[in-house]
């Protein structure tokens, strides 16, 4: 399952929503179901959820992970983890 992210520079979650593949018009676009613009300080990522935390709702991984990002890719991590 892939979740899209907007958190700040620091990794705190703003919000977050499961991706979901877009239906497509009749010339075969996707169209577009939600979107999210990150202010200053802020950035956007869609993540692959390690299979820990898939059967977590949204609210708990709001609550208890921050996001770590190294150049292009982004992941999870419980808050208070070393790793």
């Amino acid at each position: 399952m892939k979740i899209t992210v907007l958190y700040r520079d620091d990794g705190r979650i703003v919000s977050l929503s499961r991706t979901i593949t877009p239906a497509r018009d009749n010339n075969g676009v996707p169209t577009l179901r939600m979107g999210v613009e990150p202010v200053k300080g802020q950035r956007v990522a869609t993540i692959d959820l390690e299979p820990e935390w898939q059967h977590r709702s949204l609210d708990e991984i709001h609550e208890q992970c921050v996001v770590v990002a190294k150049g292009d890719t982004a992941r999870l991590k419980a808050r208070g983890s070393k790793s």
